[in-house]
């Protein structure tokens, strides 16, 4: 009994899951169609459906559905419009409706969106209702009154566009800022936009037509996206109208070093690469005195001067010059290429060489600054010189004591000792004395050159007392020459430097050392230098065992 029992009762269930599970999709249906006349009637605010005329960006007009919630009351007139064209065959009620439907549209759109949206919408609208908008359609439109005239409220459009026909519109750039792109269709056939449009009324009583209690679907082709024009090809390289920039200096070809005396004369030319304030700076030596010149000119390139020159008496110092890119000039000497030997015939020689060199400078019309090659420069003289610009002649002296404690010039009638030539500086204005001193070695084989120099200024000078400025400068060489006397702290000799350090009593700052009054020659003024940190060995000479 109990089996039985059992067994009935799990066919009885099985029969009824069969039932529910044939009649579920019925149920559902049913539910479905009940459940949206329910939800208007028992809402407080219900959610009306809108359709707006819109616009494709292909100037096609179709059908936009908006949801936003509206009042109860709203839900009563909720009306429905169609996208339809304003066709010629529709009667002029059926227009005014249009128009009047669009105009509670634009209302309704006004009062529902934010004061920042409806300038837009108004423009939006403004654009959708031009009159001047009639794109040709054909009269497959007919059909649509039947629809219109069983409801003044109820607009319902089908939009179709055969594949023959191409709408003429015309934009309105009045009321958009931001006109529609111009596209060309991506295929022969046209753009097909389907609506199909219900509409949801409160109550069946009210109903008109087959879709009475239907929920509004409302289905369209959304526009087509916006197609932006092929990127371009980015244009060829402009040529250039400009002239190619200069090549670099180290790239260009460089005329090979000479070595050749006639390509190194002393000329105008030459000499007016290396002025300043119209001074140069000359030096001169053999090929014996190479390190005394490498000596001379590294401490002048130290301190900045560069208008100097270095003249080459013989052939082998013009080549290491050259190599050296040291600005020089060949000489010719036609001297020895070993040590001159102070006092010797072949240093008297070399003497006069270096009074020619100052009489051709001065005929050229430069100032030169003569500086033997065992001088050391400490400071620029220019500026010093500069101080002075009516002095002819600036020279140095072999002096023993100071008349100038303060670095002006020497007082010339407590100076009284020889000037020394060594350091000098002759300006193209003394150009009649360089050229009778010139004259006056000539003649005499056996007159040093700086003894020559001293008779020439002192002959007719006027030193005394009554006769020298408060510039301290004097005439000299018969009255026609303004002379003055470098002070001896600070353009110093062997011995002021070395032996009384005049400098450091004075507390001046010299401006260059002449390796004066030194004996054991050329030996002892490099040790001499040397000593007093003013020589520059190459590094050989420090790991010599």
């Amino acid at each position: 009994m109990r089996l039985s029992t059992v067994i009935k009762i799990t066919v009885v269930l099985f029969t009824l899951g069969c039932a529910v599970f044939v009649l579920r999709p019925a149920y559902y249906s049913v539910l479905g169609s009940l459940s949206p006349s329910i939800t208007s009637k028992t809402s407080k605010a219900t959610t009306a459906r809108r359709s707006v005329i819109m616009k494709s960006p292909v100037g096609r007009p179709y059908v936009a559905v908006t949801d936003e919630p509206v009042p109860d009351e709203d839900v009563e007139e909720e009306i429905t419009v169609s996208s339809a064209p304003d066709h010629g065959d529709v009667d002029e009620d059926h227009s005014q409706v249009d128009e009047d439907h669009i105009h509670d549209i634009e209302s309704h759109e006004q009062s529902a969106l934010p004061e920042d949206d409806k300038e837009p919408l108004d423009e939006e609208l403004a654009v959708r209702t031009e009159p001047e908008v009639q794109p040709e359609v054909h009269d497959h439109a007919e059909q649509q009154p039947e629809l219109l005239e069983a409801d003044d409220k109820q607009l319902v459009a089908e939009d179709q566009r055969d594949d023959d026909v191409e709408p003429k519109i015309h934009e309105n750039k009045q009321h958009s800022t931001n006109p529609e792109p111009k596209l060309e269709p991506s295929s022969s056939k046209p753009l097909k936009l389907e609506a199909e449009v219900t509409m949801l009324l409160p109550d069946a009583d009210s109903a008109v037509g087959p879709a009475a209690d239907s929920e509004t679907y409302v289905k369209a082709s959304p526009p087509p996206p916006s197609i932006s024009p092929p990127t371009a090809p980015p244009p060829p390289l402009a040529q250039s109208s400009s002239p190619p920039p200069p090549v670099s200096s180290v790239s260009v070809l460089r005329k090979p070093k000479s070595y050749d005396p006639a390509d190194h004369q002393l000329t105008p030319e030459l000499v007016k690469k290396h002025l300043r304030d119209n001074v140069v700076m000359v030096t001169w030596a053999n090929n014996h005195y190479y390190d005394f010149v490498n000596n001379w000119v590294y401490n002048v390139k130290k301190l900045g001067i560069t208008n100097f020159m270095v003249g080459a008496m013989d052939t082998e110092l013009l080549k290491k010059l050259v190599d050296d890119d040291i600005p020089t000039f060949a000489m010719q000497s036609g001297l020895t290429v070993n040590d001159f030997g102070w006092g010797s015939p072949n240093f008297h020689k070399m003497g006069r060489k270096k009074i020619d060199l100052i009489r051709d400078f001065t005929l050229m019309g430069f100032d030169i600054l003569v500086s033997d090659v065992d001088t050391v420069w400490m400071r620029d003289p220019i500026p010093y010189m500069n101080k002075h610009p009516a002095a002819d002649i600036l020279t140095s002296s072999d002096h023993l004591s100071t008349s100038a404690p303060k670095g002006e010039l020497e007082h010339p009638t407590k100076a009284q000792s020889p000037a020394n030539i060594g350091i000098m500086l002759i300006r193209h204005t003394a150009k009649v004395l360089a050229k009778e001193w010139v004259e006056v070695l000539k003649g005499n084989d056996q007159y040093w050159d700086q003894n020559a120099f001293n008779d020439l200024v002192r002959k007719g000078s006027k030193r005394g007392m009554n006769d020298v400025g408060a510039d301290r400068l004097f005439l000299g060489y018969h009255g026609k020459l303004k002379v003055g006397i470098l002070p001896v702290g600070m353009f110093c000799s062997g011995h002021t430097y070395f032996v009384q350090k005049m400098h450091l009593k004075h507390k001046l700052l010299p401006y260059v050392v002449h390796a004066t009054f030194q004996f054991s020659g050329t030996e002892g003024k490099r040790h001499r230098m040397r000593e007093a940190q003013l020589w520059v060995d190459p590094p050989h000479y420090y790991n010599r065992t």
